[in-house]
């Protein structure tokens, strides 16, 4: 197979005949620009990001410690009158809020990560996106090149009949063939209008925008190893990564509730002033001391909560590590897979159809082949160039799913 189906060169010429209105003149993006404007301007990105940014202020609430309490109190007995202005806070001796600091950065932690992975998969779709467009727009060159060919053909065809020399049952079957290319041909034209459509949903794009993508149909890159990807996946997914930052959120929330069974001692203290009579008497200070006993709520319904939470991550994230693996492991095998038979159709199809495209013209023209293996031939050809397009395109797209799978785009 030639090393690349070249679109552009095809793309022109065709635009130039009148085969692609809108296709060659429309807004061109490259896989990079497309990727950087999906992350830019998507607003499922910006709902992600904001998700995040909520989480982290959830999180601040549970640092801050209780408020003070300010009172004022005037006690009169027997013509004497005290007066009390004291402030009274609740000592946060155990420890909680610390573990709820920590736990309020791991939860962060792992909203952060989660948006990571989100982030990732909007860039794989958009990646999807771009490589359909790319095939779409292959796909209705590919048949456009075809079109111009056997038009060409048929303007022949009939200079030979009306000079004497042809048929016009050659020239009625070669018109029946472009017929029926030229209905290919717009179904061609509606998925390209409708990868077009997708990509700019990604994009945040409203409207039909002449979304062009730039760019070749090429083979996939080489695989790395499964064991390589495994590993890579068990270390870089950040959906799992994620879980270690949940179950250390979940264990400190389980150790603060569990300090919730200890006292907490409450202090107040303030201004004092005693009157005796109308007579302005002398002022000090109060001090009070306490300590809140947990006598009916010990933190048992807390620990509970958090014991149940810990359980749940500790089972999902072992449910994801398991899918993890499978996603990988099947996705590399259809990538493999793709790749080989790449290789195989190259050589068994798309070099045979070429190579008898060439003998079939030659033989017309000194009269050895009538016009029904002509376009057999060309009919040939076309189906095994849009095949090698789609099979290039499925392998491209299997590795795109590998690397959402692992979660790194490693295959390069």
């Amino acid at each position: 197979m030639r090393d690349r189906i070249t679109i552009a060169r095809v793309l022109f010429a065709c635009a130039a005949a009148g085969l692609l209105p809108g296709v060659a003149a429309g807004q061109q993006l490259t896989e990079t620009e497309v990727v950087s404007r999906a992350l830019a301007e998507s607003a499922r990105v910006r709902a992600i990001r904001a998700r995040s940014a909520e989480v982290g202020a959830e999180q601040l609430l549970r640092r801050v410690p209780p408020n003070p309490v300010v009172s004022f109190q005037q006690e009169h007995t027997g013509g004497t009158t005290d007066r009390f202005l004291l402030v009274e806070h609740e000592l946060t001796t155990s420890g909680r809020v610390r573990l709820f600091r920590e736990a309020g950065e791991a939860a962060v932690a792992a909203a952060d990560l989660r948006a990571i992975r989100s982030e990732f998969e909007i860039r794989q779709d958009a990646r999807g996106a771009f490589a359909e467009l790319l095939a779409a727009q292959a796909r209705l060159a590919e048949v456009s090149k075809t079109v111009a060919t056997l038009t060409e053909l048929s303007g022949r065809l009939s200079e030979r009949e009306a000079a004497g020399d042809g048929s016009r049952f050659d020239r009625l079957r070669a018109l029946r063939e472009v017929a029926e290319l030229r209905a290919e041909h717009g179904l061609a034209e509606a998925a390209v209008a409708a990868a077009r459509a997708r990509l700019a949903g990604l994009l945040g794009m409203p409207g039909t925008p002449p979304l062009v993508a730039a760019g070749a149909v090429v083979p996939a890159p080489a695989l790395p190893t499964l064991e390589a990807v495994l590993t890579t996946a068990r270390a870089r997914r950040s959906d799992l990564v994620a879980f270690d930052s949940e179950l250390r959120r979940f264990e400190l929330e389980r150790q603060a509730a569990l300090r919730l069974g200890r006292p907490e001692p409450i202090v107040r203290g303030g201004w004092k002033q005693t009157s005796v009579g109308n007579v302005a008497g002398s002022r000090g200070y109060a001090l009070t001391a306490g300590l809140k006993l947990p006598l009916f709520s010990r933190g048992q319904a807390e620990t509970s909560v958090a014991n149940a939470r810990l359980a749940t991550a500790h089972a999902e994230r072992d449910a994801l590590a398991i899918d993890i693996e499978q996603q990988v492991r099947g996705a590399h095998a259809r990538a493999s897979q793709l790749q080989t038979l790449i290789g195989s159709y190259t050589r068994d199809a798309l070099e045979a159809s070429r190579e008898l495209i060439r003998i079939a013209t030659v033989a017309y023209d000194e009269g050895e082949l009538g016009i029904l293996e002509l376009l057999d031939a060309h009919r040939a050809l076309v189906t095994a160039e849009l095949r090698a397009i789609d099979l290039l395109t499925a392998a491209r797209l299997a590795s795109i799913e590998l690397e959402r799978a692992i979660g790194e785009e490693v295959v390069r």
